[in-house]
């Protein structure tokens, strides 16, 4: 039997943690069941199975991945047509299975409860190099839905990266002036056309020499709404812009 004294001797995080799982046991966000063991707190293995991780080799420039034997410095047919304003492109995860869970979850859902979940998959991608002195600038949304939503997705996004690794830093460098329709069901054109010109630079931000921007957002699906934030960004000064999401469509 485990001693009073050894009890006390663990951190107080792990004790409110335990207390909570009992008060407020959680669940595995993919199957509803118990999350059991394992590095990730909300899912569970056998959900986890179901997690495609983005491993090389992928697209240079958006970070999808290729199956097979394919060098990865070769550009998707998607961004062939895009002809993106970034020069390179990371996601952790595709937009599938329990990894469309976790951004419907943090989209709509008010899931800050996996922040621990998403450090860890970012853990795992190795994004020191990366993002190695990188300023993290997350796409803005409308005051509008920052009204109704009570937070920013992509800001809560690139503080998680930011503490990731060392030297990099979150800060809100864009602004988004129109209230955009959601891009959900729009065609690749329609979501080009909707997101021109809705985005702008905060007032008294200037860009240093050689300022290692990355813009941050949930999920890639066309590229347009992070391309038009890399266009605003290189034309108020940035010299080169990467991108960095959570999934990709």
């Amino acid at each position: 039997m485990r001693s009073y004294s050894a009890v006390t001797r663990l951190p107080l995080s792990t004790i409110w943690e335990g207390f909570l799982d009992l008060v407020f046991p959680r669940v595995c966000i993919g199957c509803g069941r118990a999350p059991g063991p394992g590095p990730l707190k909300f899912i569970c293995p056998q959900c986890r199975m179901g997690l495609h991780y983005i491993d090389p080799p992928f697209c240079r420039d958006c970070g999808y991945p290729y199956f097979g034997r394919v060098d990865s410095g070769r550009t998707c047919p998607n961004c062939v047509q895009l002809e993106p304003c970034f020069s390179a492109g990371r996601s952790l995860i595709l937009h599938r299975g329990v990894g469309a869970r976790i951004v419907i979850e943090l989209k709509y859902h008010n899931g800050l409860f996996l922040r621990d979940d998403i450090r860890w998959i970012a853990g795992r991608a190795r994004l020191d190099t990366y993002l190695a002195d990188a300023t993290l600038i997350p796409v803005p949304l409308h005051p509008r839905k920052m009204r109704e939503r009570g937070f920013n997705q992509s800001a809560f996004l690139a503080r998680i990266f930011a503490g990731a690794v060392s030297r990099a830093q979150m800060n809100d460098i864009l602004v988004r002036d129109t209230d955009t329709s959601t891009q959900t069901r729009l065609s690749r054109d329609d979501r080009r056309r909707n997101v021109k010109n809705a985005f702008a630079i905060r007032p008294g931000i200037t860009f240093s020499r050689g300022m290692n921007c990355v813009l941050v957002d949930d999920v890639y699906t066309t590229g347009a709404t992070l391309n038009e934030c890399a266009r605003v960004l290189l034309k108020a000064g940035a010299e080169d812009v990467r991108i960095l999401t959570l999934a990709h469509g």
